[in-house]
């Protein structure tokens, strides 16, 4: 596994690189400015798959995931090829959430940036609401949104952390429908406290849709209690 983990992180800057030259000379020829962010995600869907050519990605599609209308999605997070697999295997216009740091690498930040991506720095409770804010916007606007709302990475063992709040508050507020997503093996593949691939099996579960009518009377811990036995039996599961 040495010898991929090595072609991983060299395919990985290539193709940082090449998508991102490619992005700016599209913006710079043709792309009008107000569609700037959709396609540049649109990229990104491409970028992703082709960060994951040497893992075997099973998607597990449970809905049919209609772009008419805006969609709260949550996610566990167990490691680097989370935004990978996320970005490159859900089919459809949305901005996550991401910490503020990554905005700062080169290149990749700058794209990040351009998608209109959510930074978030949780250790500052005016950036965490600053960012729901910016959430509220993207959804007004009729894209989604995506939250890891572990807020890190989950342990290697791959157990669900603790969730944040952010998340729940948002869609109580707005009351839109909500999608979980559940990652599966990535923290055996890529774990959280190595740089080296372990495993090349990974998969996305794309669950059934929440209505608001089957959370907006919930308590936020039994939203939360509900949303964690969706993610644990589909750990379980696959």
């Amino acid at each position: 596994m040495i010898i991929l983990t090595i072609i991983f992180y060299i395919n990985l800057v290539l193709m940082t690189l090449l998508f991102s030259f490619a992005v700016i000379i599209c913006l710079s020829i043709t792309i009008p400015m107000n569609k700037t962010a959709n396609f540049v995600h649109f990229m990104g869907r491409k970028w992703g798959k082709c960060l994951l050519i040497f893992f075997s990605v099973e998607i597990i599609n449970k809905s049919i995931i209609a772009n008419d209308k805006p969609l709260l999605i949550f996610s566990n997070h167990q490691g680097i090829l989370d935004i990978f697999l996320v970005v490159g295997y859900i089919n459809m216009q949305f901005r996550y959430t991401a910490k503020e740091s990554l905005f700062k690498i080169p290149i990749f930040g700058m794209m990040m940036k351009l998608a209109e991506y959510i930074p978030i720095n949780r250790s500052n409770a005016k950036s965490a609401v600053k960012s729901l804010d910016m959430a509220k916007i993207v959804i007004d606007d009729g894209k989604s949104v995506l939250i890891f709302i572990e807020g890190t990475w989950s342990k290697p063992d791959g157990k669900l952390l603790r969730f944040k709040r952010g998340g729940f508050h948002l869609a109580n507020d707005l009351l839109i429908p909500v999608l979980p997503v559940t990652i599966v093996g990535v923290n055996k593949a890529l774990p959280g406290d190595t740089n080296k691939i372990k495993s090349r099996k990974i998969k996305l579960v794309i669950d059934n849709i929440i209505q608001p009518e089957a959370y907006k009377d919930l308590s936020e811990e039994e939203f939360q209690e509900k949303i964690r036995n969706i993610m644990q039996n589909n750990l379980d599961t696959y």
